[in-house]
């Protein structure tokens, strides 16, 4: 086996995944956290702005999707819109519940649809984001503890029951 080989290309690896990091903090700080959502220009929706995002399940034996380069989540009346390899769209009558997690680099805002379509997880760069995201769901749409004491400061309006998605997040 030529190791020679090997050693050559392990820098340019190592670079090549350096590179790639440094992208994503600088888009992660371009995204302005202190601006919890832009409105859309006709008043129907908010612009998310989020630094990746990912699909768990809803495919072939539970399958992983991850974007962090050209993902998008935007909040209409009727659903959501978001992309993680391709454009999709979920109504909020087909969502289950939604949760959220603190992570690393901000906030993960997890929706679960109903059925085996799987989980939706954005992650937004701050807590003022995600609270904004949650205040304009629908009030129909069932949301755990979590994410009821994140937009209300108290459980009242939690759905009683929900488990929290605990599961991978990436």
């Amino acid at each position: 086996m030529d190791y020679h080989l090997i050693f050559r290309l392990l820098p340019l690896l190592l670079v090549a995944l350096l590179a790639m990091r440094f992208v994503q903090a600088r888009r992660a700080r371009r995204l302005d956290a202190s601006r919890p959502g832009m409105a859309m220009p006709d008043g129907e929706g908010l612009i998310v702005p989020v630094t990746a995002a990912y699909m768990r399940g809803g495919f072939m034996f539970g399958s992983v999707q991850r974007n962090s380069i050209r993902s998008f989540l935007s909040i209409y009346r009727e659903g959501i819109r978001f992309r993680v390899l391709s454009e999709s769209r979920w109504l909020f009558s087909d969502m289950d519940h939604v949760d959220v997690r603190e992570g690393f680099s901000g906030m993960k805002l997890i929706f679960s649809a109903k059925g085996r379509r799987g989980v939706f997880i954005a992650d937004v760069p701050s807590r003022q984001i995600a609270i904004s995201v949650l205040a304009n769901l629908p009030s129909t749409l069932a949301l755990t503890e979590r994410a009821a004491m994140l937009r209300d400061g108290t459980t009242d309006a939690a759905t009683p029951g929900l488990s929290p998605y605990d599961g991978p997040m990436r």
